[in-house]
């Protein structure tokens, strides 16, 4: 990378790494005083400050891999960027053949960075006054962003279909167990993927004769929701088994709640052995049960994999499929449209009113008539 008092990559450079060292997404070259120090250390600060305002780890983790692409396709320092680097960068991307929604994405990524260095991270200039780190987003244009229908490729599961997802788990083995209660969880609650492979022990708790659980996710944070009573002895039979569980209260009319055996910080959903140990890099001595919950891969692969079993076809469906099958399911067990917002925790009707219209599309109700008129 060059700046502008510099002409060869070879003379008085340091180099300074950009928006973390574990990530080398760019350098610079420093000559002729400390301001290119202090002004990447002051993009640095803010990218990993709104890097922490990003709840989501799946978005942290795809908003950082954007920038990543986006600094070695632009060749440029943030603050030198402009409409015609990220225009250009936005056609790369389309000529890779990438979906729309992967272009909305990194664009997005682009977007909430540069809206956060101007609205709000701040800086003391010179003079002594404290102003905004950036004063232009070159990410805002609605041109670059394709239009896209939101959950204009949702499905679901029929009620046929995620009993026959369900049935496909055995539940003869700790796994067994384990799975079964894992996707119970995904259909029983509508929670999204992260929201329940990182449940913790600590979150559930018993209250009014019911058994509760805490979630955060997607903009929202320490919720509390009932957790189904039959959820709740699946997972309770998931972790005897396991042996991770000790003794068990025995209130009357309550479902069970153990006492003894699980510290409030293990995951619920964790691995079953500990084959990560035999990897070189990894000491048998280190791993710890319910110290890592499931990988959001290892869910993916196991619901595609009881998904075939259970003779449904699993290119087709995702851990956020569960979530469409959720909410489908409340609609037809008679939930209104305040209800399901409730439950999918949406910010407004108006989302969960175009989420029903488009996961469940429109229904040919008049075809059996003009099947009629037409003698068919």
């Amino acid at each position: 990378m060059r700046n502008s008092n510099s002409g060869s990559t070879n003379e008085n450079m340091e180099l300074v790494p950009l928006f973390g060292a574990e990530v080398g997404l760019a350098e610079v070259i420093v000559g002729g005083g400390p301001t290119p120090v202090d002004r990447m250390r002051a993009w640095t600060d803010a990218f990993e400050a709104w890097m922490e305002n990003l709840r989501a780890e799946n978005t942290r983790r795809a908003y950082r891999a954007a920038w990543r692409d986006f600094l070695a396709f632009a060749d440029k320092m943030p603050w030198e960027v402009g409409k015609s680097q990220v225009a250009e960068w936005a056609a790369a991307i389309r000529r890779q053949g990438l979906s729309d929604a992967t272009l909305q994405q990194r664009l997005a990524a682009l977007s909430s960075f540069y809206s956060f260095t101007m609205d709000d991270y701040t800086v003391i200039n010179p003079s002594g006054r404290e102003v905004a780190l950036h004063d232009y987003n070159p990410a805002a244009s609605g041109k670059l962003r394709p239009k896209i229908s939101p959950y204009g490729k949702a499905i679901y599961l029929s009620a046929e279909e995620a009993r026959a997802l369900l049935w496909a788990i055995k539940r003869t083995t700790v796994q067994g167990l384990r799975d079964y209660a894992l996707f119970l969880a995904y259909l029983a609650t509508g929670r999204r993927n992260s929201e329940i492979r990182m449940l913790r022990w600590g979150d559930f708790e018993r209250n009014g004769g019911r058994i509760w659980y805490r979630w955060s996710g997607k903009g929202k944070d320490d919720m509390r929701n009932e957790c189904p009573a039959r959820l709740w002895e699946a997972i309770v039979e998931y972790l005897k088994a396991a042996g991770r569980l000790g003794k068990v209260s025995e209130a009357p009319d309550v479902p069970e709640v153990p006492k003894e055996g699980m510290r409030d910080e293990e995951y619920i959903f964790t691995a079953l052995t500990n084959k990560a140990a035999r990897l070189p890099n990894v000491s048998a001595a280190e791993w710890v049960p319910g110290a890592q919950p499931l990988s959001m891969r290892e869910v993916g692969r196991l619901l595609k994999r009881y998904a075939r079993l259970a003779g449904l076809d699993a290119k087709k469906i995702h851990v956020h499929t569960l979530r469409h099958t959720a909410a489908m399911l409340r609609h037809e067990a008679g939930d209104n449209v305040e209800e399901i917002c409730a439950f999918l925790a949406h910010s407004s009707l108006a989302i969960t009113q175009i989420y029903l219209h488009r996961v469940e599309g429109k229904k040919d109700t008049s075809w059996s008539k003009v099947e009629a008129l037409l003698g068919l």
